[in-house]
């Protein structure tokens, strides 16, 4: 166990502090009784009176034990019990019959059966970072009667979660059902970094599963920052990410860019922003200028493999615009007289002089 966090409230003589309540009747009354000053007691909580407040800031923990002295005063009646709800739940009931169960000293008020002890709730599990109280009695009369009153509560949190969790079941940090801020749930533990498949959310400073699909065209992220398809930042073996860093991931890669299998990235063509007779490439299997497949209107593949895209084609080839490609010229065109009408439209075609 790390160690406990302890309220005192109501305590010692006079009581500090005793701000905060929401009584019935208003106005947090007290009285004294016996030399100590009670919230309550004689002629003020009587039939239908309550106390009721709420602690907030608690560190995180599992547990907690509560324990306070209740005053029991005058005439109660077989039946009527003196109740400790905390948060909504009854963690402290007691009939109390005067003259009965405790009680033979007139220690305040007008009847000599007064009875006061120290309850002790045990320990029970609790991880809210806020606790209610709320004492209250079925006694049916009036304060001057019938009366209860408390003082000198003591709220023991258990179990301090370890420095990551926020709330937890155990004091390992595998023993968590929420994070402290740098830290992400990952199943029951608080990690730095969530596993792959998984990003960091920060608003619930949780691990949440990546964007996953096994059909196109957006395939599941390997790795992501985030749940949606654009949110991937790596892919599988068979995906390729773009854009990178941030982006889907898809069975191919659009123009302009070629598909590294050694990184499952689709990777930027070969862009020409300083040598002006290489033009870019429109599709490529490489980064380099000589990795070309096809060219951008315009610019012309090279032919015997070069892989380039120029804006002429070399002699004995023309210019495809339909392709982007430079073509062979025919065989017979090459070796036809020069002045003839027919072999001028092949001349031009083949773009040689």
């Amino acid at each position: 166990m790390l160690g406990q966090y302890i309220i005192q409230d109501v305590w010692g003589e006079p009581p500090s502090p005793i701000e905060g309540w929401t009584t019935v009747p208003a106005g947090t009354p007290t009285s004294i009784c016996g030399g100590q000053t009670i919230i309550g007691g004689y002629n003020n909580f009587g039939g239908g009176a309550s106390a009721k407040k709420t602690y907030t800031g608690l560190p995180g923990h599992y547990s907690v034990n509560i324990q306070f002295d209740a005053y029991f005063l005058d005439t109660w009646d077989p039946g009527e019990y003196y109740r400790l709800m905390v948060d909504g739940v009854n963690r402290y009931e007691k009939e109390h019959k005067f003259g009965e169960d405790g009680g033979t000293t007139n220690i305040c008020g007008w009847y000599p059966v007064d009875w006061v002890t120290t309850v002790n709730t045990g320990t029970f599990l609790h991880n809210s970072t806020t606790i209610e109280l709320r004492f209250t009695a079925t006694i049916n009369d009036l304060a001057t009667n019938e009366a209860f009153g408390f003082k000198n509560i003591q709220i023991t949190v258990d179990g301090l979660c370890t420095a990551a969790c926020a709330a937890c079941f155990g004091d390992d940090i595998s023993e968590c059902y929420s994070c402290n801020d740098g830290w992400y749930l990952s199943g029951t533990t608080c990690v730095t970094t969530c596993p792959g498949g998984y990003w960091r959310d920060t608003s619930t400073n949780t691990c949440q599963p990546c964007y996953s699909s096994g059909t196109g065209p957006n395939y599941s992220c390997l790795t992501c920052s985030g749940g949606e398809a654009e949110n991937c930042t790596s892919c599988s073996n068979s995906t390729f990410l773009y854009p990178n860093p941030i982006g889907i991931c898809a069975a191919t890669c659009l123009d302009g860019y070629w598909a590294d299998i050694t990184d499952s990235i689709c990777q930027p063509c070969y862009n020409n922003t300083l040598n002006t007779s290489i033009c870019a490439c429109k599709t490529c299997n490489g980064p380099e200028s000589n990795h070309c497949l096809s060219c951008f209107n315009g610019s012309f593949l090279q032919p015997d493999n070069e892989g380039h895209c120029l804006n002429t084609c070399p002699s004995s080839y023309w210019r495809d615009a339909s392709l982007n490609k430079c073509i062979t010229c025919n065989v017979t065109c090459q070796s036809t007289l020069v002045y003839s009408f027919p072999i001028i439209i092949l001349k031009n075609k083949c773009n040689y002089r």
